[in-house]
């Protein structure tokens, strides 16, 4: 099992969520790392030094749901994906407690995306943190 962090429309009542539904869901998540977020109909996040933590979703899954993950991702072993699947640290919480953890995340492949001429959202929640769609409390 792998730990998977999910920011955008694999998220529980989005379009893609299906996806996840036999992986256990482990709580909501912040990312440690900073990113920055290029989006219209879907979120890519592109790693960004001086961006923000992103917020999610964190999801143990299996070996079959992370190779659907990665073919609606459109990972490619030959680096030329739309997506680059990473390790990053987040932290989340289990409905008891803050913990830490390793998971995998997609971000953008930045030969992908960093050419096109995408809208940029800086779509922030009240904290501060990016967050696709942006929540309505």
């Amino acid at each position: 099992m792998r730990r998977v962090f999910v920011y955008g429309t694999l998220k529980r009542g989005l379009p893609n969520h299906p996806l996840l539904q036999d992986s256990r869901f482990l709580g909501p998540a912040i990312t440690t790392e900073r990113y920055r977020m290029i989006a219209s109909e879907f979120p890519v996040l592109l790693s960004y030094g001086s961006g923000l933590t992103v917020k999610g979703e964190l999801y143990e899954v299996d070996t079959e749901t992370r190779n659907r993950l990665d073919r609606l991702e459109r990972v490619r072993d030959d680096g030329d994906g739309s997506y680059e699947r990473r390790a990053t640290d987040v932290h989340y919480w289990n409905g008891d407690k803050l913990l830490a953890s390793l998971a995998e995340i997609y971000i953008g492949n930045p030969a992908r995306w960093q050419e096109t001429p995408w809208p940029e959202w800086h779509v922030t929640n009240s904290t501060g943190q990016l967050e696709w769609p942006r929540a309505t409390s």
